[in-house]
């Protein structure tokens, strides 16, 4: 079951990145089409809001750095609340991901402002993003103890130690370290009441602390304060599942689908657990609801189209996916991307002539490794084993994939030893969840197993 937990947060949790002046959150509380918010104004906030930073920002995207920092210094002579300039330009530098001028411009500010704490925040951010925990651990302390003693604008003590507390959580979240992080994201949430991403944080600590009901009630105050973000009841099945306890995790899940029946979200989030769990027919209840309440949504539509080939309902799933793959799709570029790979594999295990010839010619229109399989398997099911057989020899590759490996097995069956075909199949059947050719996958491995069975039997006779 722990695997499994694995694979469920996969789309639950997200990976926390160090951005400007804020850390990006590492549990995402928000729904389909929620916006990322960062905790605090950076570079491209100041921009627009003081001219003298827009003007150095111009001249830094021009490799000007003299000017920008002229224009950077005024700034900060300026508005009390900035940062000195070689701070500004270090942010600029970590934007581009030029971590090496990022440091030598931070290593520049702790010569000249040697007692300003922001520096050292920085650094405890740049290390904590390359998971060099001590040395994160060790500036955020450096930064702590400047903070103290810090008497310069108050609008800047409240960004600094949000930027801290943020920090100092999200280290002691990565070791799962609950008792540590709890304090920081109060103090958080008591300096940022509305941000509703850190109170879904801090309710996630309280629950980690066995404080389930006062998590609860945090949680309704983080929807209260952002009506986008997913429910309560979802964000504690979320905060069940994380640990484990997979039947904790499914009857919130159950109550957020009795009380929250008309909410998209929910049942999108419902139909890719139940996928997951392999419990198909309630993954088909919750995105046939999802249908209804947007038949448009592009992640509703992929989907129902993978759960109709699962079915074998091929005509269904060509047409969800034909939907989102149209040239006037809507859908973001990934789900067209996922879509548009299914739908070769769909036109193929359909069987028509026509529709195998087009899996073929749009496989053949692209040159990436994934339409190579999709010919590859087209190829098989018209028939012409000898084209089948060079395109896998193209295309073939160590993959996780269970649909490519079963592809590859389906397209071998004919050609070599059961033995050589089964590991094939075996990982694709170890895949958590369902996917599109589970059902075969199963059929083509008990049949290979019969048969080795059978030829077993002949032998020793």
């Amino acid at each position: 079951m722990q695997s499994k937990s694995r694979i469920i947060l996969q789309s639950f949790l997200v990976g926390f990145t160090i951005c400007g002046l804020g850390l990006v959150e590492p549990f995402d509380a928000r729904g389909q089409d929620a916006e990322r918010v960062t905790m605090a104004v950076d570079t491209d906030g100041w921009s627009k809001k003081y001219p003298e930073v827009q003007e150095g920002v111009l001249a830094f995207k021009k490799n000007d750095r003299a000017a920008a920092l002229e224009k950077f210094d005024a700034a900060a002579n300026k508005y009390p609340e900035l940062p000195p300039s070689e701070i500004i330009m270090a942010m600029l530098y970590l934007k581009q991901s030029r971590m090496d001028r990022a440091v030598n411009a931070l290593d520049t500010a702790a010569r000249k402002y040697p007692d300003d704490p922001e520096t050292f925040l920085l650094l405890g951010n740049l290390a904590l993003d390359q998971n060099r925990n001590t040395d994160s651990s060790l500036n955020f302390e450096k930064g702590r103890t400047l903070l103290e003693s810090y008497d310069g604008d108050s609008m800047r003590l409240k960004r600094l130690q949000l930027r801290l507390y943020a920090g100092l959580a999200t280290l002691a979240e990565r070791f799962d370290d609950w008792q540590t992080a709890n304090p920081y994201l109060r103090e958080w949430v008591n300096l940022d009441p509305q941000n509703s991403s850190a109170r879904v944080r801090y309710a996630r600590s309280l629950f980690r602390n066995n404080r389930g009901r006062e998590a609860v009630g945090e949680l309704r105050r983080a929807k209260q304060i952002d009506p986008t973000i997913l429910s309560p009841s979802i964000l504690m099945a979320q905060f069940w599942m994380e640990t484990g306890n997979m039947e904790a995790g499914r009857q919130w899940l159950e109550r957020a689908s009795s009380q929250q029946s008309e909410d998209l979200d929910t049942q999108l989030m419902l139909a890719e657990f139940h996928w997951d769990m392999r419990q198909f027919p309630e993954a088909k209840k919750s995105i046939a609801q999802a249908l209804r309440l947007a038949e448009d949504n592009p992640q509703a539509n992929l989907l129902a189209g993978q759960m109709s080939h699962y079915n074998h309902n091929f005509d269904k799933a060509i047409a969800h996916f034909k939907k989102l793959v149209d040239k006037d799709s809507t859908a973001p570029a990934a789900i067209q991307k996922n879509a548009d790979q299914h739908l070769l594999y769909a036109l193929a295990a359909e069987g028509t002539k026509e529709g195998i010839q087009d899996a073929i010619t749009s496989a053949d229109s692209r040159a990436d490794l994934e339409a190579l399989v999709a010919s590859c398997y087209a190829h098989k099911r018209a028939g012409n084993n000898e084209k089948a057989l060079a395109t896998l020899q193209a295309a073939q590759h160590t993959t996780s994939d269970p649909n490519i490996n079963y592809i590859f097995a389906y397209v071998l069956a004919d050609e070599v030893s059961g033995d050589k075909v089964l590991p094939l199949l075996e990982a694709a059947l170890g895949t958590e969840g369902l996917f599109v050719f589970r059902r075969d996958a199963e059929q083509l491995k008990a049949k290979i197993a019969a048969d080795m069975k059978s030829q077993s039997g002949e032998k020793a006779e």
